[in-house]
């Protein structure tokens, strides 16, 4: 009986490993899954850079014109393109500073491009958005992703709270993709009542296959070898 009840005690932590492993397979992304073409939708702010690495970044200035060529608002778009160890896929974040001393509001930021890229991407690649709560000072109101022949374009809208006034520096948007590479040929377009057209980091490569079995299977394999050790002591 108490070779038993000691080989019990045994497998009471590798089972609670185990459901462990389970646990975190089955937890959800700290984001929201944009459908190409669908609704604008808002996200929790839960999103976090940690245990990314980053790859790249760029500082690109922006000049919003009217059709006058007036410019009535101007900034900053940081982008960053990170690689994901957990997803082995790449995340991007964009932030907008936007320059003190201008008259307009920056009401909405598009992103390009997160649509289908044949032959690297026959499927288009999936897009989670989210933005990283107090990164800094003003988090958009809504997001969505358009379905264009051209690519789909990721857009944040700011209008229901006035717009990125001059000064304002955005919370950091972080877009959680499964695309094994990035480029710099994306652009990120500014709007309200002046235009702005800038290039941006966008995903690349082939669509990565996740493997979600893995851990499941390195776990399993666990026990088997600890359930031999404890039967070997007893």
């Amino acid at each position: 009986m108490v070779a038993r009840i000691k080989n019990i005690s045994a497998w009471i932590p590798l089972v609670a490993v185990v459901f462990g492993v389970l646990a975190f397979m089955g937890s959800p992304a700290p984001a929201t899954v944009l459908v190409p073409g669908g609704p604008s939708v808002t996200t929790p702010g839960t999103a976090t850079l940690a245990g990314l690495i980053q790859q790249d970044t760029e500082t690109v200035p922006f000049f919003g014109q009217d059709a006058f060529g007036d410019t009535l608002y101007a900034g900053n778009l940081i982008s960053s393109a990170y690689y994901d160890p957990s997803t082995h896929g790449m995340d991007f974040t964009y932030q907008v500073e936007a320059t003190s001393g201008y008259a307009d509001h920056i009401g909405l930021v598009a992103v390009s491009a997160y649509g289908d890229y044949p032959p690297d991407a026959p499927n288009g690649y999936t897009v989670d958005a989210d933005y990283v709560s107090a990164s800094d000072e003003l988090p958009y109101d809504t997001v969505n992703l358009s379905s264009l022949d051209s690519g789909g374009t990721i857009s944040m809208d700011y209008s229901t709270q006035g717009g990125i006034a001059p000064g304002d520096t955005t919370d950091i948007v972080l877009v959680k993709t499964n695309a094994s590479s990035y480029d710099v040929f994306g652009g990120a377009a500014f709007s309200d009542d002046a235009s702005a057209d800038i290039s941006a980091l966008e995903p690349a490569g082939v669509v990565v296959v996740p493997e979600p079995m893995s851990l499941g299977l390195l776990a399993a394999g666990g026990v088997v070898c600890a359930s031999r050790r404890s039967r070997r002591r007893i």
